[in-house]
């Protein structure tokens, strides 16, 4: 690259290993999004981006390569379910079971294989009820609102201060 005979700019290589060997991770990462978005365009299927960056985000976040597959899995630290969710199921389990592997249920695989809400999403957060606020709750002053439920002009006509307002809503084919 820094030879006067060789155009940088204009230099392209499909070899992943030597990107990241001469360019860094980033640029690792960017031709493994490249490379795999090239492949599903060419096989004309759609896979949307943010699933290609992701597994690509996967791939590099401990600064180095990382195969996804039986290899690369077991160099990660994870627990055995989730190495067993791979190839060699029988396997991993047999070894976990021989050297008393522990499983800390920390991923994604190992919650869901125990049939648990997985800490992302919805299943990170606790919702907690506030019992006493709920019971002492006035809903006298809710009726005026929607004292004639049968109505539904009545109904749809409740006007709403606030972001929310029906206006801002558009429906994909609007």
């Amino acid at each position: 690259m820094n030879s006067p005979y060789v155009d940088y700019i204009n230099t392209h290589s499909n070899d992943i290993i030597e990107i990241y060997n001469v360019l860094g991770i980033e640029a690792g990462r960017q031709i493994l999004i490249d490379e795999i978005v090239s492949v599903v365009d060419h096989a004309g299927e759609y896979i949307n981006i943010r699933h290609i960056e992701l597994l690509c985000d996967v791939m590099t976040s401990k600064g180095s390569l990382t195969s996804i597959n039986r290899q690369g899995i077991k160099r990660g630290d994870v627990g055995p379910l989730a190495k067993c969710s791979f190839e060699d199921t029988t396997d991993q389990l047999i070894k976990a079971g021989i050297f008393s592997e522990r499983d800390n249920l920390k991923g994604v695989s190992s919650n869901i294989m125990m049939g648990q809400k997985i800490k992302s999403g919805t299943g990170m957060c606790n919702i907690y009820l506030d019992e006493q606020e709920m019971y002492s709750y006035d809903t006298s002053k809710d009726e005026t609102l929607f004292e004639n439920e049968d109505d539904i002009d009545n109904l749809l006509n409740v006007v709403e201060e606030g972001p929310c307002q029906e206006d801002d809503f558009k429906f994909s084919f609007e």
